[in-house]
């Protein structure tokens, strides 16, 4: 798989808040200890792969190994228990089958991950902040799974099925997540530039160039300016279209509808990007197309390049200690 959005930034699903020292566990809070110890080091184990620490079949056995023990103890738990414990099992079970796709994607089977993640994908969305907190005991100690802790997997995770979903062929899919993940507020920049990338793909496939073409295409053009350097240098070794395919996409819809420019808005608009990217030759490019369109405020040359976003910084994986 190429580099997916929840390669880039993890964010797991799992992160918490100690709060006090409980009481004496039951047997069955033992038995959930017991699940989230076995997911602990299943997450320790997932992390270290990516770039150039590939994963073996081996490897991938070992979690699918890791991943059924888990599942045994909190299947267990889901057919005797109720409240608490019952719902904390619930979501540790959806954790166990994301890191399990997660890391069919970095094993590269994509067919595979893809599949893996459309099956958690009701119990994912179902996830709001009204189904938090999740509660549970661990080392004698009492800890919390807030909606905060979770917010940002749920963009990484609208990224993902976005890229997906486009490279298994499963268009509708990938552009009802992409589009998902451009108005989810916990979006990152970079969860944003790889669902505007597969938005993009798909409309070029099928000759789709209209307004949202346009508007998607400036989009992906601003969004890739704004990564930081690490991110740009991500989309080059993970072979991501960078800000020259969105412009090319918009000057071709607009040739095609010139209405669609209109009156030169879309390549005055431009121009901020190629400043910051400091490309003289398509900013002059960009501007004759804006003037010879109509655009009337030619002073639009004379404003500054657009400014970085801060980095947004994943949550990471979060053992228990």
């Amino acid at each position: 798989m190429r580099k997916l959005s929840f390669i880039t930034a993890i964010a797991a699903l799992l992160c918490i808040h100690q709060t006090t020292w409980s009481q004496t566990m039951t047997a069955n809070e033992k038995q959930l200890e017991s699940a989230v110890k076995i997911y602990n080091e299943l997450n320790t184990f997932i992390d270290h792969f990516g770039g150039e620490n590939k994963m073996a079949l081996s490897d991938l056995y070992a979690i699918d190994a890791d991943v059924e023990k888990g599942l045994v103890l909190l299947d267990d738990l889901i057919k005797k228990e109720s409240g608490e414990i019952l719902k904390t099992a619930n979501y540790f079970r959806t954790n166990f089958l994301y890191q399990q796709a997660f890391a069919y994607g970095i094993y590269g089977n994509n067919a595979a991950a893809y599949t893996k993640f459309k099956a958690i994908a009701n119990e994912i969305n179902a996830l709001t902040s009204s189904s938090f907190p999740f509660r549970y005991k661990f080392e004698e100690k009492n800890y919390i799974i807030n909606w905060e802790n979770f917010s940002l997997t749920l963009g990484e995770f609208y990224a993902a099925m976005a890229e997906l979903g486009g490279i298994n062929g499963d268009d509708d899919e990938s552009l009802r997540y992409a589009r998902l993940s451009l108005n989810y507020p916990q979006s990152t920049a970079w969860y944003k530039f790889v669902s505007l990338v597969q938005i993009l793909k798909i409309k070029e496939k099928k000759q789709q160039y209209d307004q949202e073409t346009v508007d998607i295409s400036l989009q992906h053009m601003n969004q890739f300016a704004l990564l930081d350097e690490e991110s740009k240098k991500s989309v080059e070794t993970y072979n991501f279209p960078d800000y020259t395919y969105s412009w090319n996409l918009l000057a071709t819809a607009i040739q095609r509808n010139p209405a669609l420019s209109n009156n030169g808005y879309y390549y005055a608009q431009a121009t901020s990007v190629f400043k910051k990217m400091a490309d003289d030759r398509s900013l002059s490019d960009a501007y004759m197309k804006a003037v010879n369109a109509g655009y009337s405020d030619r002073g639009f040359y004379l404003k500054p390049p657009i400014t970085p976003y801060p980095k947004i910084q994943g949550t990471g994986h979060t053992d228990i200690k």
